[in-house]
């Protein structure tokens, strides 16, 4: 899988998850670059931009929009509030992965629309993502009755 790949399934999993409103939990679906045509609120829709390639870091820039149709910005800013905490200076790292990206959040702000129903905030977050050439595992150490047994078949 490419970089580029690895990083966008990785940002999809830490935006699609369930926030609470009270002890209700609140399901709301994500979605790369647009949402569909008549998608259900609440909803996120995310875009990777601004990639600065280099040899070992990508700079990149993660715009997330969470939609709302709502009398108020309550729903938008609590999903907002999940989703900060879920990149906010969060380093992931996995031994098999091809990235090992680190995000710090640096811009959140309400938009409005023309529509006073809809409720949108934006959130900016800064993506530094270096290259990681996933490691083989070491071969399992000896056991000391394996350790033995060579050292009784020495010479044949």
């Amino acid at each position: 899988m490419s970089r580029t790949a690895e990083l966008q399934h990785l940002v999809q999993s830490k935006i699609t998850s369930l926030y609470h409103e009270g002890t209700k939990p609140v399901a709301y679906a994500a979605y790369a670059d647009e949402a569909p045509d008549g998608a259900a609120f609440p909803y996120v829709v995310y875009n990777i931009n601004s990639f600065a390639f280099e040899d070992a870091r990508d700079d990149i820039t993660l715009v997330i929009d969470i939609w709302d149709e709502y009398s108020n910005y309550s729903r938008v800013e609590l999903m907002a509030d999940n989703i900060e905490a879920e990149f906010t200076g969060n380093a992931v790292h996995n031994d098999n992965a091809t990235i090992l990206p680190q995000f710090f959040r640096y811009i959140r702000t309400k938009v409005p629309d023309p529509n006073k129903k809809l409720k949108r905030v934006q959130l900016k977050v800064q993506i530094q993502n270096y290259a990681h050439t996933p490691h083989p595992l070491p071969p399992p150490a000896e056991t000391p009755a394996e350790e033995e047994n060579d050292e009784n078949n020495i010479g044949g």
